[in-house]
């Protein structure tokens, strides 16, 4: 064995003694895990029209970096379409949303102090680190928390979640832009979990809150309630020209490929023609509300089972009633804070609401 293999195999024993490993597996059962809220990546209109779309391609790959001959006509017709759809000056397509918040904030953070809520994403404090800034965080939604620090930090770079992907609550973000005003700060906002799923036209938490003019920089994902893959930075026009410029991940990455392309362009057609999946999906959060007594904000629920050992075996149970459901376990989060982390859809039925309310009634 090679001495870097008594290293690795190590760690993943150490992981297995915290029962903390992490392992593949291909999902079975009764969907409440994935990020496909509105069913798009199984919809059967969406995946026609790609179908379609993709007869007349004489090219697969960008074949490069959108700086060195990886650019199309594609790549900028999809972005006039972004701009259009969230309300933004200009978008800038990355290949993933890890990649967009990675990129943004190393880039951004040249001429920041970066104030980060302590939930937000592992993408975007792995950002923070390779921008080398001073880097604080404020205690979770804490408004009085981050004032303090804006106080001590005017000028800086407060960085937010709109819906937080572990509990589903949401930011106040007006609160939050209203501080950024009194102490000249910036804000820069995940919206990976908000897009195609809150307000009347599924826009995302700025658009429903009119705050576009107010917010630096969104990031919007299309893995989730859009069903397919990537990313885009939304903006100014002079933010997309200093993107291209500094934006390490989007420069010395293969541009996204043109049959992804096209199946985002029939992902944005469906979701601009039709409104019916996102009302269902909204129809069954409030239903699920209904049936536990909370209020939820968002389709993500969050059923705190403290203890890795005790999520794995809920996890089990639940799976065992024929529920794909799984545990949340540190160090992913704190240690005393995992859960079964359950998302609503908008093809999950009544019937299968109102059976898992009941389990989870049952460990009340």
């Amino acid at each position: 064995m090679r001495p870097s293999e008594n290293f690795l195999s190590e760690a993943v024993r150490l992981r297995e003694e915290k029962n903390s490993r992490r392992s593949l597996r291909i999902p079975e059962g009764i969907d409440f895990y994935s990020n496909d809220y509105l069913g798009f990546a199984r919809s059967q209109a969406i995946i026609g029209s790609y179908q379609t779309k993709i007869q007349g391609l004489s090219q697969l790959g960008a074949t490069g970096s959108r700086l060195l001959g990886g650019q199309h006509s594609l790549h900028q017709a999809l972005e006039e379409r972004i701009s259009r759809l969230f309300r933004s000056e200009a978008a800038l397509l990355l290949s993933s949303g890890y990649l967009a918040n990675l990129g943004l904030i190393q880039c951004l953070g040249m001429d920041h102090t970066l104030i980060m809520d302590e939930l937000c994403h592992n993408s975007m404090r792995n950002g923070a680190k390779l921008s080398g800034s001073k880097t604080l965080f404020f205690r979770h939604n804490d408004l009085e928390h981050l004032e303090k620090r804006l106080r001590d930090n005017p000028g800086s770079l407060i960085l937010v979640e709109s819906v937080y992907s572990m509990d589903g609550d949401l930011s106040p973000l007006t609160d939050i832009v209203a501080l950024a005003r009194t102490y000249q700060a910036e804000v820069v906002v995940d919206e990976a979990h908000a897009i195609g799923v809150l307000g009347p036209e599924g826009k995302g938490l700025v658009v429903q809150e009119n705050l576009e003019a107010e917010i630096l920089a969104r990031v919007v994902t299309f893995g989730k309630a859009f069903g397919a893959e990537g990313a885009a930075i939304l903006g100014s026009s002079r933010l997309k020209k200093f993107l291209v410029n500094f934006c390490q991940s989007f420069i010395y990455t293969t541009g996204v490929s043109l049959p992804n392309l096209l199946m985002l362009e029939s992902a944005f057609e469906h979701f601009s023609a039709s409104p019916h999946e996102l009302k269902a999906l909204q129809a069954n959060v409030r239903y699920f509300s209904q049936e536990i007594g909370r209020d939820l904000a968002s389709p993500i629920f969050s059923w705190s089972t403290p203890g890795n050992a005790a999520a794995r075996a809920q996890a089990v149970e639940l799976q065992a009633q024929g529920f794909a459901a799984y545990p949340v376990l540190a160090p992913t989060v704190k240690q005393g804070s995992e859960r079964i982390r359950l998302v609503l859809h908008a093809f999950n039925t009544r019937e299968e609401i109102q059976t898992l309310a009941q389990i989870m009634r049952q460990h009340a």
